[in-house]
């Protein structure tokens, strides 16, 4: 199978039907190429007793496995380009049969198991074909099982009631660690107005990450009431190095600290120039890395890794394992029976430690609100595994990049790339006179003193290095440099006589170190994505080098401080400013909603509130540096800070780290930094105006990046008309400010207190239409 890079498996029930399902499926040629044809309930040609078989009329390019036995539900069509000493078949009973396949990467022999299962409803009564498949997923190997399990589970079926066959897949899943491929939902069976999800793709983690493509397959859809799903999965993957991290949970503090007093520089050099402050980053740099790699030892990750698993959980195993030795040695009662107690103490035993995991996690999180989020967040995505690899990427000519470095390089082409900004707004831009209007209209509207000064920069304090280094969050992800938060937060003491004067002597000088501009940037598959081939797959992900990070976050601070202060930024720009959360933007929301349809109009008629949601694509990435930094200036940032952030912003580079290669250093030209503890308090000053401009005819509501419009009138069609005409004013702001608004991912819902005002009115806007959404609202009381 060397010349083999890809296997493609479709999976079929075809309902025991020859003339409806099997002869049409097997005569259209576009189902010809096909790696795999797994069958579940094939028709059955029983006209001679002494060779049950079934029909098979693409003999040219299938080679036909079918069971022995009473009544088989299963059976595999096999591509004859895989050649014969490839594959092996297991046949472990009529309604579950294995294909092994077996290739080759670089000079490694790998296997690859697809077990063809049906399970009927009362397993227990047909073969007991659970207990087979989990028989079979103990081979060594890669397994991905396919089938039909006739059982039901909210893992896979969406909101539909588990029931006890449901459960028992669910114990195997568990036990084996194996993911679905489909998508949780998708629709396998359907007759007449029943629909459900019973036919499934089940496999190992490391099989799993071999998924390039996994879905319902209509173009092979016969007559059957089941759906056909193809799944594709990458051989001949390049091997990857060994994977290692850090054991910081056994860090030797007290070598740590004595390796920093020996090798870290004990007085702060004489600073004069940018190539100084290099040099002494560059020195604090390397001594940190090499006491780390002196004082916490390395794990190895391998597939078995598993968080929680103790040494007592392995120890379980080991011993059901060696018993299990025993029994098929011996294979006498006793043996027998030990392996059994043995086996059975070590599922109820793994089973509570798993349990005990899961409660700690709970308890844990409901300490910490931000944990319950990433709580829901893990068991949304509970299914999903992060790749081990990653598959062939497609060029822009449809044909497949197997090399990473290409891979590498087409994933990073695929990263947004903003327009230009319309600048000619900001040529001679009067900043003193805007200034003047600025002090005039916070003096006159928010009753301030005459003499409110402007913003200003002193030096870096003490204080304010500590809060920012002790305040970065211990097991974020770290940047190039392999340096953790927690590192930093021993370290605080050694590292603040040389750090605070290198800080505070690139604020003065307007120099962030290019120390800190080279990110690492990691690629995550996007969930509910059906083919991993394109490029608009992945999601980017920057890690930044986290002692770069304390000057960014200072310089945060600062901003915000100045941003409340001195009232630099609209007072309805409500996320990322502090002391103002969701809850407070949801009441006051509500409470301009409740406002406006409490009031009447003229006629007495109930007034329409109409609320817009608009979206901004690749809002941090499309940022234009010109345009931000003329936002800054003009909103009073002092120039100190503004020469700063244009350099933060300038010369940036990144490299592409796949699990099988790190690419070379690109440039990133545009855009903010995502991950930086600046980039949303940059980002409210890059769209203010937009907030601004858009109250003259509502009222508006900003979230970073997203923006809320809403206006009142007698009625929802009026009020979308208001929008209409309001929105030029937004794509205005977006043509200079390189941003692009998707109105297709617009939302507009009207909120009336009279049942009998209209409220589906449609937006129009770029030639899309935004359905009209009624809003439901319940007085406070009832």
């Amino acid at each position: 199978m060397s010349a083999h890079s890809q296997i493609t498996i479709l999976q079929y029930n075809m309902h025991i039907s020859k003339d409806k399902v099997m002869a049409p499926f097997f005569r259209d040629r576009t189902n010809d190429n096909y790696s795999v044809i797994a069958v579940q309930e094939p028709w059955i040609n029983s006209h001679n007793p002494e060779l049950i078989t079934t029909h098979h009329s693409n003999t040219a390019h299938y080679e036909l496995f079918f069971p022995t036995g009473a009544n088989p539900h299963t059976c595999f069509f096999i591509n004859k380009e895989i050649p014969v000493q490839n594959w092996t078949i297991v046949q472990h009973s009529p309604d579950l049969i294995s294909l092994c396949l077996e290739h080759k990467e670089l000079e490694e022999t790998k296997h690859l198991w697809i077990h063809n299962i049906y399970r009927h409803e009362s397993d227990n009564n047909h073969y007991n074909t659970s207990a087979l498949w989990e028989t079979a997923l103990q081979a060594p190997g890669e397994h991905i099982t396919v089938g039909d399990f006739n059982a039901h589970h909210p893992l896979w079926g969406g909101d539909i009631e588990p029931d006890s066959a449901g459960e028992q897949v669910l114990q195997t899943i568990d036990r084996f660690g194996l993911s679905s491929l489909l998508e949780t939902g998708t629709i396998t069976w359907e007759k007449g107005q029943s629909k459900t999800t019973i036919d499934l793709v089940l496999a190992t983690p490391e099989a799993a990450s071999r998924m390039i493509t996994c879905q319902v397959h209509q173009q092979a859809h016969q007559d059957s009431d089941h759906l056909p799903i193809m799944t594709t999965l990458q051989l001949n993957i390049p091997k990857t190095q060994q994977v290692t991290r850090k054991n910081w949970a056994l860090l030797n503090e007290k070598r740590f600290l004595e390796f920093l007093s020996q090798h870290l520089q004990q007085t702060p050099p004489e600073l004069r120039n940018r190539q100084d402050v290099e040099n002494i980053l560059t020195h604090i740099t390397e001594v940190l890395q090499q006491a780390i790699a002196e004082t916490v030892p390395n794990i190895n990750i391998t597939k078995w890794s598993q968080p929680g698993f103790t040494q007592e959980c392995k120890d379980h195993i080991q011993e059901t394992k060696r018993l299990q030795w025993v029994w098929q040695r011996e294979r006498t009662e006793e043996a027998w029976e030990e392996y059994k107690r043995a086996r059975n103490n070590k599922g109820r035993f793994i089973k509570a430690q798993l349990r005990q995991i899961h409660q700690d996690s709970v308890e844990k999180a409901s300490q910490d609100p931000s944990g319950l989020w990433k709580l829901a967040k893990w068991a949304k995505n509970r299914g999903n595994t992060r790749q081990g690899f990653t598959p062939a990427i497609q060029r822009p000519d449809g044909t497949i990049a197997q090399d990473p470095g290409e891979k590498a390089k087409l994933l990073a082409d695929s990263f947004p790339k903003p327009p230009e900004a319309n600048l000619e707004d900001i040529q001679d831009f009067n900043y003193e006179a805007h200034h003047n209007r600025m002090r005039a209209y916070r003096n006159h509207n928010l009753n301030l003193p005459p003499d409110d000064k402007d913003p200003f920069c002193p030096p870096i304090t003490p204080r304010e290095f500590q809060k920012a280094l002790l305040g970065a969050k211990a097991g974020k992800a770290p940047g190039n440099t392999g340096i953790p938060n927690q590192v930093l937060h021993l370290a605080l003491g050694a590292l603040q006589p040389l750090l605070l004067p290198a800080m505070d002597f690139c604020l003065r000088h307007g120099i962030h170190p290019n120390n800190w501009k080279t990110s690492i940037t990691i690629t995550l598959r996007k969930t509910g994505k059906d083919d991993y081939t394109k490029p608009k797959s992945y999601w980017p992900i920057a890690l930044l080098d986290t002692i770069g990070k304390i000057m960014e976050s200072i310089i945060a601070i600062r901003i915000s401080y100045w941003v409340e202060h001195y009232h630099l930024l609209p007072m309805d720009h409500i996320g990322g400013r502090k002391m103002r959360g969701v809850e407070h933007a949801l009441h006051l929301l509500m409470e301009r909603i409740h406002s406006i349809i409490s009031s009447r109009t003229t006629t007495r008629k109930a007034k329409v509130a109409s609320l817009l949601m608009l979206d901004v694509s690749g809002a941090f990435d499309n940022v234009s540096h010109e345009r931000l930094l003329h936002n800054l200036k003009k909103h009073q940032i002092p120039t100190q800070v503004l020469d700063w952030i244009k350099d933060f912003l300038q010369h940036r580079k990144t490299v592409i780290k796949l699990p099988e290669l790190t690419s070379t250093e690109m440039d990133t030209p545009t855009g903010i930094p995502q991950g930086s503890p600046l980039s949303p308090i940059l980002y409210l000053f890059y769209n203010a105006d937009v907030i601004e401009e858009l109250s003259n005819g509502g009222q508006t509501m900003g979230w970073i990046d997203d923006v809320g419009l809403l206006v009142e009138g007698d009625s929802a069609e009026a009020n979308c008309q208001k929008i209409e005409n309001m929105l030029g004013t937004a794509y205005q702001w977006a043509d200079q400010h390189a941003s692009v608004f998707a109105p297709e991912k617009f939302a507009i819902t009207h909120f009336c207190k009279d049942k009998k005002q209209d409220l589906t009115a449609k937006l129009h806007t770029q030639g899309i239409t935004v359905e009209g959404n009624q809003g439901t609202w319940h007085t406070p009381g009832q």
